[in-house]
C-alpha cells in the first residue's frame, strides 16, 4: 500500500515503523521489501516536507516529533512496535521516545549521527553555505562530482547523491539547520530500550564514530553490528545482510 503520506512494506502485521533519513523519502527502504517475513510489514512515513508532502508549519523537533506520532496513531496501533531510524531519522524516534510519546519494544538506528561533523556544517555557514549547499547538491554537476569524491564510502553501484535529486531543497537544508541545534546523545542516555546499530563497513569515519558513542551512551542495551560490503547506504548495498538482523526473532 503505498500514497504521499506513507507506504506499507510486506503483507502482514505492521510490527516496524521505518522513518527515513536526511537526503531522501520513504523509498529508502523499499531495497530490503524482498526480505520482509510473510508476517510482517513496515509502515515507512514520509517526514513533513519530504515525497512531495508540505514542510512543516513550525520547524522545530517537539513540533515535528509531536505531529509525526499523531500522524503515526491514526494509522496503527503504536503498541509493541519496533521503530527504524535510518541515519538523521534516528532523532524523530529518539525525541517520539523521551517525550513518552511511543513505548516501543526495539529501536534500530541505521548508520547514524551523533553529532554534527565539520563537512555539514560549511552548510550551515549563512548565506555561504547555503550556495555551497545549493553547489553539492542541487546541481547535477555537484552531485556527480560529490557522488565520486565519496567512492571509498558507497559501492561501485550506488550513488550517494541521486536521492537529493528529487527532495524539496528547501526542507531539506531547514531540516539540517534544526538537526545542528540538537543537543548532543547524552540527552538520550536514560533511555530504556533494546537498541541495535547498525553502520556499513566503509561509511563516514563520523558515522562509525558516532556508532560508538551510542554503543557508549547505553551500554548493554546496545548492540553494534557492522555490515560488511556497504558504505553510507547498507539499506541499498547489502539489504540482505541487514535484513537477517532487523528481522531476527521476529
Amino acid at each position: 500500500m503505498k500514497n504521499k503520506d506513507f507506504k506499507i512494506l510486506g503483507k502482514g502485521e505492521p510490527k516496524f515503523i521505518a522513518v527515513h533519513g536526511w537526503g531522501d523519502d520513504n523509498s529508502t527502504f523499499d531495497p530490503i521489501e524482498k526480505y520482509i517475513p510473510e508476517h510482517l510489514s513496515i509502515l515507512c512515513p514520509n517526514l513533513p516536507g519530504y515525497g512531495g508532502l508540505e514542510p512543516p508549519s513550525e520547524w522545530t523537533v517537539e513540533s515535528i516529533s509531536k505531529n509525526l506520532v499523531k500522524f503515526l496513531a491514526e494509522r496503527t496501533d503504536l503498541e509493541n512496535k519496533i521503530f527504524i531510524g535510518n541515519c538523521f531519522g534516528a532523532v524523530p524516534v529518539l525525541e517520539m521516545l523521551i517525550r513518552k510519546y511511543i513505548s516501543p519494544t526495539k529501536i534500530i538506528i541505521i548508520d547514524p549521527y551523533a553529532f554534527i561533523p565539520f563537512y555539514f556544517k560549511i552548510f550551515l555557514a549563512g548565506k555561504f553555505g547555503e550556495r555551497a549547499y545549493k553547489t553539492t547538491f542541487d546541481s547535477r554537476i555537484g552531485r556527480f562530482i560529490t557522488n565520486f569524491a565519496l567512492k571509498n564510502h558507497r559501492t561501485d553501484e550506488s550513488d550517494l547523491t541521486k536521492s537529493f535529486s528529487k527532495v524539496d531543497h528547501d526542507s531539506v537544508h531547514k531540516y539540517l539547520k534544526l538537526m545542528s541545534k540538537i543537543s548532543g546523545p547524552e540527552k538520550y542516555k536514560d533511555i530504556n530500550v533494546q537498541i541495535k546499530i547498525l553502520y556499513g563497513e566503509n561509511s563516514f569515519g563520523a558515522v562509525k564514530k558516532s556508532a560508538w558513542i551510542l554503543k557508549e551512551l547505553w551500554q548493554n542495551k546496545a548492540n553494534l553490528y557492522q555490515i560488511p560490503n556497504s558504505g553510507h547506504l547498507p539499506i541499498q548495498e547489502n539489504p540482505k545482510h541487514l535484513s537477517e538482523i532487523i528481522f531476527k526473532n521476529e
